[in-house]
Order: C-alpha cells, then structure tokens, then sequence
C-alpha cells in the first residue's frame, strides 16, 4: 500500500484507482499508456535513449523561470496528498504483517497462481 494508494486517484481517477487496488490485476504498458499511468512506451533497449531525448528537449526549450514556478507547484501538490503519510504508515504495516500477506508474497515469489480468498469482512 502506501503513497501509491493515495495518488493513484489523483492519476487514474478515482473509480478506476478502485477497480486498480482492489482487484491487483496487472496492466499492460499499453493499458498504462491509454489511462494516463505512463506518458510514453518504449521498449526496453530505448528507455535510456528516449530519457535521454526528452531531458535534452526540456533543457533546450523551457523557460528556466516557467520551470522554477511549475516545479514547486508540483511538488506542492504531492506534498499534500503525503498529509496522512502516518495513517497509511501505520495500515501498510497491519497488511505487511498479516499471514495472508506473507502468503501471498510467498506465492507471488513462487510463482503460483492467487487462490481467491473468502471475504468476511473488514476485520480477519
């Protein structure tokens, strides 16, 4: 969990962060692409070539004035969705304590398939 599930909304909206978080299916890079999640797919060997092009085409054509007052208006709004950094500090340490996440890393690792698990609730 974490800082993810507080600014995926913010980049997904918030019905598809939902559907996102509570299923854990995977996305394609095309899919990421399509909903905004990613700004660009390139395949592995030109990620550091295309990295490189879009560094250099920002310091070629940005103002350095508009770049000094956009950063930190970004930040800003980061900053903010990390307000309740101790609430999800604290859930992300109930899940990542809990047997059915040890289960299911251990699973992920073995690469097994998820065994759907009975909800009950809220509370284990």
């Amino acid at each position: 969990m974490g800082l993810g599930v507080q600014l995926l909304p913010l980049m997904v909206g918030e019905k598809r962060a939902r559907e996102m978080l509570f299923t854990g299916r995977l996305l394609s890079a095309d899919e990421a692409y399509q909903i905004g999640l990613v700004n660009k797919v390139v395949s592995d060997e030109k990620v550091k070539e295309e990295a490189r092009k879009l560094a250099i085409h920002i310091i070629d054509n940005a103002s350095p004035q508009a770049f000094r007052v956009m950063r930190p208006g970004i930040k800003f709004w980061t900053d903010l969705a990390m307000l309740n950094m101790m609430m999800t500090r604290d859930v992300t340490s109930m899940v990542w304590t809990s047997k059915e996440f040890r289960e299911r890393c251990k699973d992920f690792l073995e690469k097994k398939r998820m065994k759907p698990k009975k909800f009950s609730g809220i509370m284990p």
